[in-house]
């Protein structure tokens, strides 16, 4: 990050205690269990209910941000789509990566992160 706001503000953006799950899902070889990786990060989700065909429907609009880079055991780890994300109370359960955005602060207060897209994984 580099400027002194910005790495005050990651400091109080990552705060939500989460779980990556690097590689979960279908692979060729069959279902994989992923690597468990613990993050920081800032959950922000909204519920709203929207009327569709078949009558009333709740959509939950849920984003977590994380640092762009995520060590784990030394190595950076990539998010991509697919992954899935523990997220804690009160966003409980677990969610799947739909899109993933990287934002660069370019020097601005505003910290180096990676948007996540999420949906419900039933």
């Amino acid at each position: 990050m580099g400027n002194a706001v910005s790495d005050q503000l990651a400091a109080l953006w990552f705060r939500h205690p989460c779980t990556l799950i690097s590689g979960a899902g279908d692979s060729p070889y069959g279902p994989s269990a992923g690597v468990r990786i613990p993050v920081k990060g800032f959950i922000r989700q909204s519920i709203r209910r929207v009327l569709g065909v078949s009558g009333d429907e709740l959509v939950t609009d849920t984003t977590l941000r994380l640092p762009i880079v995520i060590l784990h055991g030394g190595d950076s780890v990539a998010v991509q789509v697919g992954d899935r994300v523990e997220l804690p109370e009160p966003f409980a359960g677990t969610w799947g990566v739909v899109e993933v955005a990287m934002n660069h602060g370019a020097g601005q207060a505003t910290p180096d992160h990676q948007k996540l897209t999420l949906k419900a994984v039933p």
